[in-house]
């Protein structure tokens, strides 16, 4: 009995060893992305399933498995129904690009993802200060202007200065060179960091 325990005890220890040495993908989180004021989720799954939700005019969710392969860069898709999908990604640990869409890597899944200091607080309208834009180290902002709020996910990749808001179709660059940090949008809008 105590041989039979003893070869159970050195089975299971020498799988734990076997299992701490495999690695997660890169891929494996969940991801944020939009376009056209729709917003996307990715959710990856260590086990090779994921799920897909859209919001907006067109919502709508998939799920299914997936492969990734690191070194070709090709990320398969097969849904529920049979439908598949097969496209060469951009990815890092934080950011990834598909179909021209960039997604950015949800907050708590990216510790090894850049701090956010230099975003993170209220900003406001140059001119008229009827603007407000306020970054969550969460991943999460909230917009306020005369008319309305809202809040949504935005995507920060620090590399490039790009801060993108899906759910309201807004792209801004952070511009650190002068005396004040400022966001600039296309357009006529631009914000500056309250102190």
């Amino acid at each position: 009995m105590k041989k039979t325990i003893s070869m159970i005890l050195a089975l299971a220890l020498c799988l734990g060893l076997c299992a701490c040495g495999k690695e997660t993908s890169p891929i494996v989180g969940t991801w944020h992305g939009g376009a056209h004021s729709a917003t996307f989720t990715y959710v990856f799954h260590a086990d090779g399933t994921y799920t897909f939700q859209t919001t907006g005019l067109f919502a709508t969710s998939n799920r299914g498995t997936y492969t990734y392969d690191e070194e070709t860069r090709v990320l398969s898709l097969v849904g529920e129904n049979g439908d598949e999908f097969r496209r060469t990604i951009e990815l890092n640990e934080c950011y990834m690009s598909l179909d021209q869409v960039s997604y950015g890597k949800a907050y708590g899944d990216r510790d090894e993802c850049p701090v956010l200091d230099e975003i993170l607080g209220t900003w406001y309208h140059k001119t008229t200060r009827d603007f407000v834009l306020e970054f969550y180290k969460n991943g999460t902002y909230q917009l306020t202007t005369p008319e309305s709020a809202e809040d949504g996910i935005y995507i920060y990749n620090p590399a490039t200065g790009i801060i993108e808001i899906p759910g309201a179709n807004i792209t801004l660059k952070l511009d650190q060179a002068s005396d004040v940090s400022t966001l600039y949008a296309p357009g006529e809008l631009s914000l500056i960091f309250k102190r």
